[in-house]
């Protein structure tokens, strides 16, 4: 999946560079990702932090993003006993 040549979806190849695009409020994920490489990377940071803080989150939610992060959230209630 081609974003803008030099990463893929969730932030990859380069994964460092990924994790610091995630940061708030750093525009490159929200105006270079493509919606499924955004989806990607918000359910992945999501994993990790408790609000994520996304820059654009609002601006970029779509149902696609919506049905992965409930499936997300289900999963992890099915592995936590919840």
């Amino acid at each position: 999946m081609r974003v803008d040549g030099t990463t893929g979806a969730g932030g990859r190849p380069s994964e460092e560079a990924g994790v610091r695009s995630r940061r708030p409020p750093h525009p490159y994920p929200r105006e270079s990702f493509v919606e499924d490489a955004w989806n990607h990377m918000v359910v992945k940071a999501s994993s990790w932090a408790r609000h994520s803080g996304h820059s654009g989150l609002d601006q970029r939610g779509n149902p696609g993003l919506a049905r992965m992060l409930v499936d997300w959230r289900q999963e992890r209630g099915r592995r936590n006993g919840l």
